[in-house]
């Protein structure tokens, strides 16, 4: 039963279907188990449409010009309940040449074609070339289907079967059953029903793990309701209220309604057709080559390295930059084929090559396309895509040669670990990995223990996972720079933590620096006081040197709590130029103590102020700036230069202008 189509509340509809559909059936129990589509593929007028009305009694010409002309130019959709009770979605392709473009757009995601020839006309252009799409987007599983029968004798019939036979013999059509039917006078749809039935029972589950994905092939609107989209869910699984992000566009969007073969439905998974309502989306922001995809699961992009495989009947060879036309799910967009393996890429030969597209696509990993000639139209060859994140790629350059040897292979840990050395630099997490190379998480998980296993990556923290070799690359980076550091600055322990984190992993990485320097630290650095070194360094002093540090204590010693500034040290045993590196090794060992930018101390004379300090709030409740001054005989200047100090590091605390002791200390 159809929903209602007159224009009323939404909420109404459903109410109405759910009380005629399901009267003995608890609603949230309905689950359609099948999940199974068919596509039609044949030359113009060969008989397709009229064969899908026979096995379902549904008209697929839906456009008032298919009706008048006889022939299907955008793509149909029908449905048919199969013997054992389950519902198969069915898509009519158009056969014209002129509309091969809504032909392809329409062959993503079935999983059996019946490829429908006339019996009175045979084999024709579009039948081979609707054959040589089928193979180039990996379809491996059909039934020859030859219409018409009733138009002519056992004689001819028989004739066209064995020119059927030779034309698909290199095809994934060569062993298939050929059914023999009359659309007109129902012969042999029963026997066609019969296989299709059985073919559906040996479908493969198609992969709900992995993130909701619809190429929309058709866009209208209905009035009351707004923007509704079709397409077949290629993977994943979606629901009513489910936010979801619109491809290359980047739009959010959230599905309000969901039906599936015109039932309403609370859920729609993997391999199943389905319609939605899709809230606050015009049907103007939805071009063709529009993808429907769970939030930040898919990448756009211009460039896209591919394995690709040219026909072997094709009118003229691939030259470099040879310009085409690209086709994945819905999308057609012109590009350029830049060849990695050579110059020319002739008939029936396969080579990696990058396609430098005019507009942003949304693919992934493992995706067929077709491409044809920009002009004359010919379909040319395809392929499967390897990389949606490459660089821009030299031919012949043997590093890119070699990775896409891997990305082309069934080795998913070689993938992971290959994709991880990578972008190592980008910090990547494995969320990011599995949108790289379309895995689910379990599989990535999977990967990264093994590689973990064999001590060939690291985990940084949470997501985050890195390769040793770039891990390498940080650790030489940073002991040249130490090294430098250490070599210009001979008298400062180390360099300071924030410059060392600035300068090896850069602004804002703040998980990856802490844990790469804890792995560092476990090898070659150090960290101290603020500072960052090399396990190896040692300060070593010259006679000279001890001399000056000696005259630098002194200094300060004997200046108490009115201690000289560093430009007033005259030690003839310092120059000029060492005095402000030796004070910073004296702070740095502690010696020396800086309250504020200019005042430094002596560490005893800190420490004796300390107890001044404590003694006087004991005694007298509370301690003001003038008790403290008057008690160490110094100026005022000092006085709040070590007060102030006392306060940062919450020895004291000041409450208006009396100073009690922090109850943070021992």
């Amino acid at each position: 039963m159809r929903l209602p189509r007159r224009q009323d509340d939404c909420r109404v509809r459903l109410r109405l279907y759910r009380r005629e559909h399901f009267k003995n059936t608890k609603w949230e129990k309905v689950i359609i188990v099948n999940h199974f589509i068919i596509g039609t593929a044949g030359h113009i007028d060969h008989g397709k449409t009229a064969l899908i009305r026979a096995l379902t009694g549904i008209e697929t010409d839906r456009l008032k010009e298919e009706q008048k002309r006889g022939i299907t130019i955008e793509l149909g959709f029908a449905y048919m309940d199969l013997d054992n009770g389950e519902r198969a979605g069915i898509i009519d392709v158009p056969g014209h040449e002129k509309f091969i473009k809504n032909m392809l757009a329409g062959v993503a995601g079935i999983d059996i074609v019946l490829l429908v020839i006339a019996a009175d006309e045979g084999v024709m252009p579009q039948t081979v070339e609707h054959l040589n799409i089928l193979s180039l987007l990996g379809v491996s599983r059909g039934y020859i289907v030859l219409t018409k029968i009733d138009l002519v004798d056992a004689d001819w019939l028989e004739m066209v079967e064995e020119d059927v036979r030779a034309q698909v013999a290199d095809t994934f059509l060569a062993d298939a059953p050929i059914v023999k039917v009359s659309a007109f006078q129902n012969v042999g749809i029963d026997q066609l029903k019969a296989l299709l039935t059985a073919a559906a029972t040996e479908t493969e589950q198609k992969d709900v793990s992995r993130s909701a994905r619809l190429p929309i092939d058709r866009v209208f609107t209905m009035d009351g309701f707004g923007t509704v989209v079709t397409g077949t869910l290629l993977e994943g699984t979606i629901a009513v209220g489910q936010k979801m992000t619109l491809y290359p566009q980047c739009i959010e969007t959230k599905i309000k309604q969901i039906q599936i073969h015109q039932d309403s439905s609370e859920t729609a998974v993997a391999g199943q057709r389905v319609a939605l309502n899709l809230a606050n989306i015009a049907k103007g922001d939805l071009p063709r080559g529009t993808v429907l995809a769970a939030a930040d699961s898919l990448l756009t992009t211009m460039l896209v390295d591919v394995e690709l495989k040219l026909l072997k009947d094709i009118s003229r060879p691939i030259e470099q930059r040879t310009r085409i036309r690209f086709y994945a799910g819905s999308a057609e967009v012109f590009g350029r084929v830049v060849l990695l393996e050579g110059d020319t890429l002739e008939a029936g030969q396969t080579c990696y090559a990058q396609l430098r597209l005019e507009e942003s696509v949304a693919l992934k990993l493992g995706d067929r396309f077709v491409i044809r000639f920009y002009s004359p139209l010919e379909t040319i060859g395809g392929g499967v895509v390897l990389d949606v994140n490459p660089a821009k790629h030299r031919k012949k350059e043997q590093n890119t040669i070699a990775y896409l040897d891997v990305r082309a292979g069934a080795d998913v840990v070689a993938k992971v670990a290959q994709t991880i050395e990578r972008y190592s630099f980008e910090i990547p997490t494995k969320k990011y990995i599995g949108k790289l190379l379309n895995l689910n998480q379990e599989s990535v998980q999977a990967a990264v223990d093994s590689l973990l296993a064999r001590a060939e990556i690291m985990q940084i923290k949470g997501d985050i996972v890195m390769h040793n070799s770039a891990y390498q690359v940080f650790l030489k980076r940073a002991v040249q720079a130490l090294e430098a550091y250490h070599g210009a600055h001979p008298l400062r322990r180390g360099m300071p933590i924030e410059e060392f984190r600035s300068r090896i992993f850069g602004k804002d990485k703040a998980t990856l620096a802490e844990s790469l320097m804890a792995r560092m630290q476990d090898e070659v650095l150090a960290v101290s006081g603020g500072t960052v070194y090399m396990k190896s360094f040692k300060i070593e002093l010259s006679e000279e040197q001890q001399k000056c540090k000696m005259a630098i204590v002194a200094a300060f010693k004997n200046g108490a709590f009115k201690p000289p500034l560093v430009s007033e040290i005259t030690a003839k045993e310092c120059r000029d130029s060492a005095l402000d590196s030796m004070v910073d090794l004296l702070i740095a060992e502690s010696t020396l103590v800086r309250v504020d930018d200019a005042i430094i101390f002596h560490a005893d004379v800190v420490s004796d102020a300390k107890r001044q300090v404590k003694a006087l709030i004991e005694r007298d409740g509370g301690m003001q700036l003038a008790d403290f001054r008057d008690a160490v005989q110094t100026s005022r200047k000092f006085a709040v230069a070590l007060l102030e100090y006392f306060d940062r590091i919450q020895f004291t605390k000041k409450q208006g202008d009396v100073r009690q002791l922090s109850k943070n200390i021992d």
